[in-house]
């Protein structure tokens, strides 16, 4: 039988306990991130994990990083092709290359990283991060539909069902993300002083925003909800039952708005090969931004940006590219309008 010191353990190097390794303290920079939105550190872990990688294929510890080590990463991602290295790349190297803004996003995100890990014990006299920057063109271009496209994508879609014009409006005349669009619920429709209103769930800062309907897209919305009281506006053909212990039928998932979206531009000819949820949304933004005397603010807090940083390039491609102004045909010629 053990004596009194087999749990004895003072043979332990205190510090060693207290030693993390980079990639758990990258878990834990992930874990820190989540307490905002869980979505958003996943990603973030996901960055730290890609530049681990880069730094391993060449024998470089990530602990030991410096600023060429960096600056030699964001070479590669600017690159057209990859550079000869050891190691199965595919996944990074079939997104090259970075646009300059994602390049940008990596470093941010690295130099967050290295500031946590070196006040949190990691060995490193300096961010090797600090002083970086990639330049950003201020009109970095922005993949959107054209004003043809989305016309035949708002008529197509309606004409179609009512359940593929309230998703098109959800995305192209409200510019609600995948996620926001598929949580939408018929007991959150509401209405105000100033018309049709929505309440929905902000996925990427985490609350309950309520936003003004543009009129086509109200229109098409209520369409869908039809005279149903409560329940998913966009419902799947499967059942599931609620908190309260209702049986309801549950939301359509985010492949299954995929499904549905692919569907669309195959039967409406727009993008049918290369049509994605977030297409909508940045069409919604870009054309926003090309209506005159509408401040960034008004945009900013209708399409839920977090930053004006991530507002603004918006703006600079729409002054840049469109002299004249473009009237969504989910919100009508009048809706920003009388935003203004």
């Amino acid at each position: 039988m053990a004596g009194s010191n087999f749990f004895d353990l003072s043979a332990l190097n205190a510090d060693r306990l207290k030693q993390r390794t980079v990639d758990q303290l990258a878990d834990g920079f992930r874990d820190l991130k989540s307490l905002k939105h869980p979505q958003t550190a996943h990603r973030y872990r996901a960055e730290t994990g890609f530049f681990f990688d880069f730094m391993r294929r060449f024998g470089a510890d990530p602990a030991a990083c410096t600023q060429p080590h960096v600056l030699r990463y964001l070479d590669y991602l600017a690159s057209e092709t990859h550079p000869d290295h050891p190691g199965d790349c595919w996944d990074e190297c079939r997104h090259l290359p970075y646009a300059p803004s994602s390049r940008q996003h990596r470093l941010d995100v690295l130099r967050a990283f290295y500031e946590y890990a070196i006040a949190n014990g990691l060995a490193l006299p300096a961010n090797p991060c600090a002083g970086l920057s990639v330049p950003v063109p201020a009109a970095e271009a922005i993949d959107h539909l054209g004003e043809w496209e989305a016309h035949d994508l708002w008529n197509g879609a309606r004409e179609h069902s009512y359940r593929d014009g309230a998703l098109i409006a959800l995305l192209l005349g409200c510019g609600l993300r995948k996620e926001e669009a598929r949580l939408v619920r018929v007991e959150n429709l509401g209405k105000n002083s100033y018309g049709p209103t929505l309440r929905f769930w902000r996925v990427k800062r985490r609350f309950w925003q309520t936003i003004n309907l543009p009129a086509p897209s109200a229109a098409a919305i209520h369409l869908q909800a039809g005279d149903r009281p409560s329940g998913p506006l966009l419902p799947s053909p499967r059942w599931t039952v609620t908190e309260a212990g209702l049986r309801e039928k549950a939301h359509l998932s985010d492949a299954g708005i995929d499904d549905i979206l692919k569907r669309i531009a195959r039967y409406t000819g727009v993008r049918p090969d290369d049509f994605y949820s977030h297409l909508g949304r940045k069409t919604s933004i870009t054309m926003a931004r090309t209506i005159p005397g509408l401040s960034l603010e008004t945009t900013m807090t209708f399409y839920g940006h977090a930053t004006l940083k991530d507002h603004q390039k918006y703006d600079a491609f729409a002054h840049a590219t469109f002299k004249e102004p473009i009237y969504n045909p989910a919100q009508g010629r009048d809706f920003w309008q009388m935003a203004v």
